[in-house]
Protein backbone atom coordinates (compact mmCIF):
# COMPACT_ATOMS: atom_id res chain seq x y z
CA UNK A 1 0.00 0.00 0.00
CA UNK A 2 2.75 2.29 0.61
CA UNK A 3 4.47 1.51 -2.69
CA UNK A 4 1.60 2.21 -4.45
CA UNK A 5 1.16 5.36 -2.79
CA UNK A 6 5.11 6.58 -3.32
CA UNK A 7 4.53 5.17 -6.87
CA UNK A 8 1.16 7.45 -7.65
CA UNK A 9 3.00 10.74 -6.11
CA UNK A 10 5.65 10.08 -8.58
CA UNK A 11 3.66 9.65 -11.52
CA UNK A 12 1.75 12.68 -10.53
CA UNK A 13 4.77 15.21 -9.79
CA UNK A 14 6.24 13.57 -13.50
CA UNK A 15 3.17 14.29 -15.18
CA UNK A 16 2.66 17.97 -13.61
CA UNK A 17 6.31 18.56 -14.16
CA UNK A 18 5.55 17.78 -18.09
CA UNK A 19 2.90 19.85 -18.53
CA UNK A 20 3.85 22.80 -16.68
CA UNK A 21 6.54 23.48 -19.02
CA UNK A 22 4.52 23.26 -22.21
CA UNK A 23 3.44 26.48 -21.74
CA UNK A 24 6.61 28.19 -21.72
CA UNK A 25 8.59 25.96 -24.83
CA UNK A 26 5.26 27.48 -26.92
CA UNK A 27 5.78 30.46 -26.85
CA UNK A 28 7.39 31.75 -29.28
CA UNK A 29 5.64 29.31 -31.89
CA UNK A 30 3.18 31.64 -33.11
CA UNK A 31 5.27 34.61 -33.32
CA UNK A 32 4.63 34.52 -37.06
CA UNK A 33 1.09 34.36 -37.35
CA UNK A 34 -1.40 36.91 -37.98
CA UNK A 35 -2.50 38.90 -35.07
CA UNK A 36 -6.20 37.91 -34.68
CA UNK A 37 -7.02 40.96 -32.59
CA UNK A 38 -5.70 43.41 -35.03
CA UNK A 39 -5.29 41.51 -38.38
CA UNK A 40 -3.55 45.01 -39.77
CA UNK A 41 -0.34 44.95 -37.85
CA UNK A 42 0.94 41.78 -40.29
CA UNK A 43 -1.47 41.82 -43.08
CA UNK A 44 -4.45 40.33 -43.57
CA UNK A 45 -6.28 37.05 -44.82
CA UNK A 46 -6.95 38.88 -48.71
CA UNK A 47 -2.93 38.39 -48.80
CA UNK A 48 -2.09 34.52 -48.42
CA UNK A 49 -1.46 33.07 -51.79
CA UNK A 50 -3.34 29.65 -50.93
CA UNK A 51 -6.81 31.05 -51.38
CA UNK A 52 -8.83 30.01 -53.94
CA UNK A 53 -9.17 33.05 -55.75
CA UNK A 54 -5.50 34.12 -55.77
CA UNK A 55 -4.10 30.64 -57.63
CA UNK A 56 -3.54 32.27 -60.94
CA UNK A 57 -4.20 30.46 -64.12
CA UNK A 58 -1.62 27.40 -64.22
CA UNK A 59 -4.04 24.97 -62.55
CA UNK A 60 -7.60 24.57 -61.43
CA UNK A 61 -11.02 23.07 -62.16
CA UNK A 62 -11.83 25.94 -64.77
CA UNK A 63 -8.41 25.51 -66.79
CA UNK A 64 -8.87 21.15 -67.22
CA UNK A 65 -12.44 22.04 -68.43
CA UNK A 66 -11.04 24.90 -71.03
CA UNK A 67 -8.34 21.73 -71.59
CA UNK A 68 -11.35 18.90 -71.97
CA UNK A 69 -13.41 20.90 -74.35
CA UNK A 70 -10.72 21.85 -76.46
CA UNK A 71 -9.56 18.79 -76.81
CA UNK A 72 -13.15 16.90 -77.27
CA UNK A 73 -13.57 19.96 -80.12
CA UNK A 74 -10.49 19.20 -81.92
CA UNK A 75 -12.41 15.27 -82.96
CA UNK A 76 -13.70 17.05 -86.05
CA UNK A 77 -17.77 17.64 -86.22
CA UNK A 78 -17.14 17.46 -82.45
CA UNK A 79 -19.41 20.17 -80.59
CA UNK A 80 -19.37 19.82 -76.66
CA UNK A 81 -22.33 20.60 -74.96
CA UNK A 82 -21.39 19.84 -71.42
CA UNK A 83 -18.18 19.01 -69.17
CA UNK A 84 -18.69 18.38 -65.47
CA UNK A 85 -16.01 17.08 -63.31
CA UNK A 86 -17.12 15.12 -60.51
CA UNK A 87 -13.52 14.39 -58.54
CA UNK A 88 -10.94 12.19 -60.46
CA UNK A 89 -14.72 11.88 -63.19
CA UNK A 90 -14.79 13.51 -66.37
CA UNK A 91 -18.60 13.66 -67.87
CA UNK A 92 -18.69 14.91 -71.31
CA UNK A 93 -21.66 15.49 -73.44
CA UNK A 94 -20.99 16.48 -76.83
CA UNK A 95 -23.04 16.65 -80.17
CA UNK A 96 -21.56 15.16 -83.51
CA UNK A 97 -23.06 16.59 -86.99
CA UNK A 98 -24.76 12.79 -88.02
CA UNK A 99 -28.41 13.30 -86.88
CA UNK A 100 -28.96 9.75 -86.86
CA UNK A 101 -26.19 7.32 -84.90
CA UNK A 102 -26.60 3.97 -85.02
CA UNK A 103 -25.23 2.00 -81.49
CA UNK A 104 -21.93 1.18 -83.17
CA UNK A 105 -21.72 4.79 -84.66
CA UNK A 106 -22.18 6.31 -81.37
CA UNK A 107 -19.50 4.02 -79.67
CA UNK A 108 -17.14 5.06 -82.01
CA UNK A 109 -17.79 9.10 -81.81
CA UNK A 110 -17.48 8.24 -77.82
CA UNK A 111 -14.62 6.48 -78.21
CA UNK A 112 -12.54 9.23 -80.49
CA UNK A 113 -13.73 11.76 -77.79
CA UNK A 114 -12.59 9.95 -74.57
CA UNK A 115 -9.17 9.11 -76.54
CA UNK A 116 -8.46 12.63 -77.26
CA UNK A 117 -9.61 13.70 -74.18
CA UNK A 118 -7.06 11.13 -72.37
CA UNK A 119 -4.21 13.10 -74.47
CA UNK A 120 -5.00 16.25 -73.27
CA UNK A 121 -5.68 15.13 -69.39
CA UNK A 122 -4.47 11.78 -68.43
CA UNK A 123 -5.42 12.00 -64.55
CA UNK A 124 -9.20 12.08 -65.16
CA UNK A 125 -11.49 8.71 -65.98
CA UNK A 126 -13.18 10.24 -69.03
CA UNK A 127 -17.19 9.36 -69.58
CA UNK A 128 -18.54 10.39 -72.86
CA UNK A 129 -22.00 11.02 -73.64
CA UNK A 130 -22.91 11.38 -77.47
CA UNK A 131 -26.32 13.21 -78.50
Amino acid sequence: MKYQATAIMIFAAILLAACGGAGEQDQGAGEGLMNTQNPEEKGNQIDNPRMINNVGDSWGLKQDREKIKSAAESVPGVEVERVILEGPLVRVTANVDNERLSDGDRQDWEQQIEQAIYRAVPRYDIKVRVR
